[in-house]
């Protein structure tokens, strides 16, 4: 007898906290905020205006050896001529399409993480004296 008065006890208890817990979640659900309006945009990467105001320049090669020849987005050497993109704040130079690529998700040289919004945008023609490491 003892047990089935426990046992009426608890299904009573927890029909009780079903209840408050149902009335409960629709209170905060009447008082949240639509999802729409709970929407977060993080601006990750730089906008596409500033992306192509990066200059674009003439990678030249200097007798000099030990300064960056390859890209170190991609890993692929550069070529003698080919037009590279310049970080002017910090002088390093990328691929077009690999700098492109990194500057729609980050806002920074993916060599020193200097800001890439910043510097002079003159065309030049660089060489790897030129180039920061």
């Amino acid at each position: 007898m003892f047990n089935m008065k426990a046992s009426i006890s608890s299904i009573h208890n927890r029909r009780l906290l079903q209840q408050e817990f149902s009335e409960t979640s629709d209170i905060s659900r009447r008082r949240a905020p639509s999802p729409a309006s709970r929407v977060v945009v993080m601006k990750k990467g730089l906008d596409p205006s500033t992306i192509s105001a990066l200059p674009l320049v003439s990678y030249k090669r200097s007798a000099k050896q030990g300064n960056i020849e390859d890209c170190i987005i991609c890993l692929s050497e550069f070529e003698e001529g080919e037009m590279v993109k310049l970080i002017p704040k910090c002088k390093h130079v990328f691929h077009n399409y690999c700098i492109d690529t990194w500057l729609e998700s980050h806002v920074s040289c993916p060599l020193c993480r200097s800001t890439a919004e910043d510097g002079d945008t003159s065309q030049e023609v660089v060489g790897s004296n030129e180039i920061r490491r």
